[in-house]
């Protein structure tokens, strides 16, 4: 080791002596300053609760309730939530003319999943059946049983769709039909006549089962 590496080595060691020393004199002092600090605080705070009169706290004007008492009430109200929520959804609601925000107010509905229904009823032009809520982006079959018996669908379907004259963009946008739904019947109308909706079940080739979710929502208007 050179001369200059043990000058360099002693600074270093002779600082970390000095900082050391100052450290352990600061939390000495510390120390003597907390326990005069408790020496001279606790035995006055003692003094002062030994002269305060107990009736003035006997006096207070505020109510202590137990912990089995604050409980029996918010069982109490539990139960009155409950109750009122069963009384709410004891009946039938028209599907069709409910709004979102009394489909929040429901209970098992949130704001996401009644403005996802609304949305979904607009598109459609109405339900025919509440099992369709089931086709709701969402929701969940134990949510779904639970909410059905709250709705009835009323009159149905309130805004069909001219199967004959309808343009391929409006046909598009049902969410039953969709892009090849509107392409297949717009390609037969430019070759044949709708005399009636279920000319389609034989001229555009789908399954009787989607044609059975098309023909609520399907009307004649030229040809009628």
């Amino acid at each position: 080791m050179s001369a200059e590496q043990r000058v360099v080595s002693f600074v270093v060691l002779v600082s970390w002596l000095i900082w050391g020393g100052v450290m352990a004199y600061s939390w000495t002092n510390a120390n003597a300053r907390a326990h005069v600090y408790s020496e001279q605080m606790v035995p006055s705070f003692l003094d002062f609760l030994s002269e305060f009169p107990l009736e003035t706290v006997q006096d207070m004007p505020f109510e202590s309730l137990s912990r089995n008492q604050q409980k029996a009430n918010g069982t109490r109200d539990g139960s009155r939530v409950a109750q009122r929520d069963t009384e709410q959804v004891n009946r039938s609601y028209n599907l069709n003319e409910v709004d979102s925000v009394f489909l929040e107010s429901l209970p098992r509905i949130g704001p996401k999943l009644a403005g996802r229904i609304c949305r979904f009823r607009e598109l459609l032009g109405g339900f025919y059946s509440v099992e369709q809520l089931g086709e709701v982006w969402g929701i969940y079959p134990d949510q779904l049983e639970a909410i059905l018996p709250w709705f009835h669908p009323g009159d149905g379907v309130y805004q069909k769709l001219c199967a004959d004259s309808a343009s391929w963009d409006e046909l598009r946008r049902h969410p039953y039909i969709g892009f090849q739904g509107a392409r297949r019947i717009e390609r037969y109308r430019l070759q044949h006549q709708l005399n009636a909706v279920s000319d389609l079940l034989d001229a555009v080739p789908i399954s009787d089962s989607l044609y059975r979710c098309w023909e609520p929502y399907l009307r004649l208007c030229i040809s009628s």
